[in-house]
């Protein structure tokens, strides 16, 4: 059987060998990851879509909760280490995950996805997110017009937000960037929703600090699908969508840790072409 590294089958190793005075000079030449239909999926997943197989119409997920998605108006696309990946065109192209995830988000959880923007500043663009028809339950996850991220939240009406302190995307195309926004519902104030870039915490605006002070998470009620690539709007695709690919969503039950981050930006970013 050949040996798997976080779901990549690795081919098997090549030898080469010379006879030099008797002795055999051996070279091990491993030859690039291949994917294998099994991929890495961190403990407490809800959701986690590595794009395999790449056909047809439904995204599977591999967290073993079943909550396949549907994809609208985007397009599958496959880069040179075999990782497929979606790409969204900015007008109603999504991912409608067929769950709310209501259960997920009334607790501390962790957003995770891989975004390659076809520019960084071209307006409000969500990741994903969802919002119910009277605006005061939501889940969302976006860059705005000036290139920060940001995360929000609202439950029963109370709502709160955060922010990078400065400009992360860049004004025209993009390289594949790492984004996690880790919401801690036992903070209760200041940092209760912290966001990571490319594995590294970010510093958070003065006014959208993350400040959970007055959130009862417990108070989070939707019925609209959580989407990917756009906001549903009570029922709804954002006109807001993302322009540009995503690949390896995931969320997870539980407010990850920096190091959880890190390994997790580690752990995949060469499949993306990421130093």
């Amino acid at each position: 059987m050949r040996a798997t590294i976080d779901g990549w089958r690795l081919a098997p190793i090549v030898e080469s060998g010379v006879v030099n005075s008797g002795a055999k000079r051996i070279a091990k030449v491993p030859r690039l990851p291949v994917w294998n239909g099994n991929p890495y999926c961190e403990p407490g997943s809800v959701l986690y879509y590595p794009g395999y197989p790449g056909t047809g119409a439904t995204i599977r997920d591999f967290s073993g909760q079943g909550n396949h998605g549907t994809i609208v108006g985007a397009t599958w696309k496959k880069n040179a280490q075999g990782l497929w990946y979606i790409e969204h065109d900015g007008s109603a192209s999504y991912i409608d995950t067929g769950a709310t995830f209501q259960s997920t988000f009334r607790g501390s959880f962790t957003l995770k996805i891989w975004v390659r923007l076809d520019d960084g500043q071209s307006g409000l663009q969500f990741l994903l997110g969802s919002l119910n028809a009277a605006g005061q339950d939501k889940v969302s996850f976006y860059i705005n017009a000036t290139g920060n991220l940001l995360a929000t939240y609202a439950a029963n009406n109370n709502s709160i937000a955060t922010e990078t302190n400065s400009s992360i995307f860049s004004n025209g195309q993009e390289t594949w960037h790492q984004c996690i926004a880790v919401y801690d519902s036992t903070v209760g104030g200041v940092g209760g929703i912290v966001l990571y870039f490319d594995g590294a915490l970010q510093a958070l605006d003065a006014v959208n600090n993350g400040d959970t002070s007055g959130i009862t998470f417990d108070d989070f009620r939707i019925v609209d699908n959580l989407y990917i690539g756009a906001r549903n709007n009570n029922g709804v695709a954002d006109l807001d969508a993302l322009t540009g690919d995503t690949a390896l969503w995931q969320i997870v039950e539980g407010a990850w840790t920096a190091e959880q981050c890190i390994n997790s930006f580690n752990r995949v970013k060469h499949l993306l072409g990421v130093s």
